[in-house]
């Protein structure tokens, strides 16, 4: 998947599916922005 410049998005695994990230990215544009973990009780909730 690739994310547009400045929209800010998450990735998670569920119950029954596991997760892995390898984030690839560049400097040219700006430093990366790593947002706040998103707790079981939040992703839950939704």
């Amino acid at each position: 998947m690739k994310c547009p410049p400045n929209v800010p998005h998450w990735h998670g695994a569920s119950l029954d599916t596991a997760f892995v990230q390898v984030a690839i990215t560049g400097r040219e544009k700006g430093e990366t922005v790593w947002l706040e973990v998103v707790t079981d009780e939040v992703y839950n909730s939704k």
